[in-house]
C-alpha cells in the first residue's frame, strides 16, 4: 500500500490544505487538514469534472470544523463528531470550512465490503467511537501504524454506527508496490506540495530518470490504478495549482498577487488567466461567490 502526504501552505495566511493517504487500487482513506480557508466544490466543480473512481461509496468522519454534502436535491451539515455515508463519491458536492477542518474521508469499491450504503446514511459518533477515529487520524498523519491496521480500525468505527460492512482479510489488502513506484509517488508528492517552485515535467524526469513521454504515461497509469481524480502530469498538476488557487483566494486577508504564486504562476495575471480559462471566476471575485454558496435554498437530508 502506498502512503501519500501532499500539502500546500500559505504562511502569512495562516492557510493550509494538506490530505495524508492509505492508496490501495480498490480503496483510499485519507486523513484531511485544512485550516483558514473554505474548499468548495460547488465552485471548483466549474472547472473540472470527477476523474478518478466516481463509482465509489465514501463515508466522511468530521472531527473538526465543519461541512455541508451536497447531493440528489438534498443537503447534509456534519459538524465534529458526524460520521455520513453516500452510496456515490461522483453524486456529491461538499463544502468543508472551519478555522481548522479535520476528518476522515473513506472509500472502496463496493465489491470489496459488502453493500453499498444508502444515501445521506448520518450518525452521530459516540465518545469511544470519536477517540478511535481521531487516533486512526493521527497516525495517518505522523506515518505510524501499519495501513492494514489503520483501515480495519475505521472499518470496525463504521460498522459501530450500523453501516453493514465486512472487514477484509490482511491477505486481501496486500498490494505489492513495485519500487519504481513508490519513487514515483514520492515525486509526485514532493512536486505537488512544492507548487510555489513551479514543477515542470523536467523535475519529474529528472527525479525519475524518465523521458517527458515516459512521465506522462506512468503517472496515467498511476493515476488511474489509485483512483485519483486527474489524468496525466499536466492535468494533475494544473488541476491542483487551481484548486489549491481557488482555495486559498477564501482566506481571510487572501491578495492575488501571493496566492498566484503560492501556487506556481509567474503573475496575478496568468492566475486570472488560468482561472478564466477553466470557466472560473476572477481571483478577486471568489471569496464573495464562496460565501454566497453558502446560503442556497436550503432541503436538509
Amino acid at each position: 500500500m502506498i502512503r501519500s502526504h501532499r500539502s500546500v501552505e500559505a504562511t502569512r495566511l495562516r492557510a493550509y490544505l494538506t490530505t495524508h493517504a492509505l492508496v490501495h487500487p480498490k480503496l483510499r482513506l485519507h486523513a484531511v487538514r485544512n485550516g483558514n480557508v473554505i474548499s468548495e466544490d460547488a465552485l471548483l466543480l466549474r472547472a473540472f469534472h470527477r476523474a478518478g473512481a466516481v463509482g465509489r461509496p465514501v463515508v466522511t468522519i468530521v472531527l473538526e470544523g465543519h461541512g455541508t454534502v451536497r447531493a440528489y436535491g438534498r443537503e447534509a451539515c456534519v459538524t465534529a463528531g458526524d460520521l455520513l455515508a453516500m452510496d456515490f463519491k461522483g453524486a456529491i458536492s461538499m463544502r468543508q470550512e472551519g478555522v481548522r477542518y479535520e476528518a476522515l474521508a473513506f472509500e472502496w469499491d463496493p465489491e470489496l465490503l459488502g453493500p453499498r450504503p444508502g444515501a445521506f446514511f448520518q450518525r452521530r459518533l459516540g465518545g469511544a467511537e470519536l477517540v478511535r477515529a481521531r487516533s486512526v487520524w493521527r497516525m495517518i498523519v505522523s506515518g505510524e501504524g501499519t495501513p492494514e491496521s489503520l483501515i480495519h480500525e475505521t472499518i470496525a468505527v463504521m460498522v459501530s454506527t450500523g453501516l453493514d460492512l465486512r472487514t477484509p482479510a490482511a491477505s486481501v489488502l496486500e498490494d505489492p508496490v513495485p519500487e519504481s513506484t513508490r519513487k514515483m509517488a514520492r515525486a509526485l508528492d514532493l512536486a505537488l506540495s512544492n507548487l510555489e517552485g513551479q514543477p515542470m515535467t523536467a523535475d519529474l524526469e529528472k527525479l525519475l530518470g524518465l523521458s517527458a513521454r515516459q512521465v506522462n504515461r506512468l503517472v496515467a497509469a498511476y493515476n488511474l490504478r489509485y483512483g485519483f481524480n486527474s489524468v496525466g502530469w499536466r492535468d494533475t498538476r494544473n488541476r491542483r495549482r487551481l484548486m489549491m488557487g481557488a482555495t486559498f483566494m477564501t482566506a481571510p486577508g487572501a491578495s492575488v498577487t501571493e496566492v498566484a504564486r503560492f501556487v506556481g504562476y509567474r503573475s496575478p495575471t496568468a492566475f486570472a488567466r488560468a482561472l478564466a480559462d477553466a470557466g472560473m471566476p476572477p481571483p478577486k471575485a471568489i471569496a464573495g461567490i464562496v460565501r454566497d454558496l453558502a446560503a442556497p435554498e436550503r432541503m436538509t437530508a
